[in-house]
C-alpha cells in the first residue's frame, strides 16, 4: 500500500539527518584535511526524454556513457563539528546528495548516489563512504553535533538555487575578466554571453571557452569520487584564479561562486525544458517543472 496515506495531514515536510564522523571513509582523505561543512544538493528528475533533450545541461561525464548530467539545486550548507559530526534538517521526499567541504568551502568528497527521507524521518550515517561490511565503531561519547538542535540549511549564492550558469558565473566574468579578454581577442578566449549553438549544446561563448579545458566534468573513476581530486580542487580555473591572473584577484565571494560551479560538475542549465532553458539564457530565474 501507498505509505503516504498513513501520514498525518500535518506531518512536517522536513526530515532530520545526522552524521557520526565524516572522516570515517573507505577511501583516504588528503593529508591534514579539515572538513568544516556539508553542502546539500537536490537532484532534479528528468522531465523530457533523456535521449533527445532540447539542450544539454552541461558537458557529459565521459564514464557515464550517453547519460545526461542531471540538473540540481544547491539547497545550502550546514556546519561540521570538530569531531566530524553533523546534525541538520533536510526537505523530505526529495532526491538529495552531499559534499564534504574544507575550510575554504571547496568540495573534498562528493556522493555519487542519492538519499531520500520521508516526512519526520530521522536518519543517521556512520561516515562518508565508510566500509559497508564493518560494524560501526562504539562511541565513547555522544557526537558533538547530536548534543544540540539540528542545523538549518544556509542558502548559497544567487544562481545556485535554481542552478544557473548565467546568474552564478557569468556576472563574475563580466565584472572582472570580460573587458580585458575583449581587448585581446587573438590571445584570450571569449568570455561573453553570446549564445553559441552546436547541435544540443546551446551555451554562452564563455562556457564553451571555460568548461572543456578549465572546468571540472570528468570524475576519473567510474564508481566513486576520489577525495581531494574533485571539483574546484581539481580544476585548472580555480588554481589559476587563486594564484592571480594578470593582476586580477577575485574577491572571496566571487571565488566562491566559481568554486560552487566547479564543484557542481560545471553545469550550465538548472532545467530541462526548452522554454525554461531559453529563459535561463536570458538570465531569468527559472524553476523546473518537476522537483
Amino acid at each position: 500500500p501507498d505509505q503516504s496515506i498513513r501520514l498525518a495531514a500535518d506531518e512536517p515536510a522536513q526530515a532530520t539527518l545526522a552524521l557520526v564522523n565524516v572522516y570515517d571513509t573507505k577511501t583516504p582523505w588528503p593529508e591534514n584535511i579539515k572538513i568544516t561543512a556539508l553542502r546539500i544538493y537536490q537532484i532534479i528528475p528528468m522531465s523530457v526524454p533523456s535521449g533527445a533533450p532540447p539542450h544539454e545541461t552541461s558537458l557529459r561525464e565521459p564514464t557515464a556513457g550517453d547519460s545526461v548530467v542531471l540538473a540540481r539545486y544547491v539547497l545550502g550548507t550546514v556546519p561540521v563539528e570538530a569531531d566530524g559530526s553533523a546534525h541538520f534538517t533536510v526537505p523530505a521526499r526529495k532526491e538529495l546528495f552531499f559534499q564534504a567541504l574544507d575550510k575554504d568551502g571547496l568540495a573534498v568528497q562528493s556522493m555519487r548516489s542519492a538519499t531520500y527521507l520521508q516526512p519526520g524521518e530521522r536518519l543517521v550515517c556512520q561516515g562518508c563512504h565508510e566500509p559497508k561490511l564493518r560494524a560501526p565503531d562504539a562511541q565513547e561519547q555522544i557526537p558533538m553535533a547530536m548534543r544540540r538542535e539540528p542545523s538549518n540549511l544556509k542558502a548559497d549564492a544567487d544562481g545556485s538555487n535554481p542552478f544557473s550558469y548565467p546568474r552564478l558565473v557569468q556576472p563574475v566574468l563580466e565584472k572582472h575578466c570580460l573587458q580585458c579578454h575583449q581587448k585581446n581577442p587573438d590571445k584570450a578566449p571569449r568570455l561573453d554571453r553570446e549564445v553559441v549553438v552546436k547541435d544540443r549544446q546551446k551555451w554562452y561563448a564563455s562556457y564553451f571557452s571555460l568548461a572543456p579545458e578549465y572546468g571540472f566534468w570528468k570524475y576519473g573513476d567510474r564508481h566513486r569520487t576520489i577525495p581531494g581530486k574533485f571539483g574546484a580542487r581539481a580544476s585548472k580555473l580555480y588554481a589559476m584564479l587563486k594564484k592571480g591572473h594578470h593582476d586580477v584577484k577575485l574577491p572571496p565571494e566571487d571565488m566562491h561562486r566559481i568554486a560552487v560551479w566547479l564543484d557542481s560538475c560545471s553545469i550550465f542549465y538548472g532545467v530541462y525544458e526548452k522554454a525554461g532553458g531559453q529563459a535561463q539564457l536570458r538570465g531569468e530565474i527559472v524553476h523546473p517543472t518537476l522537483e
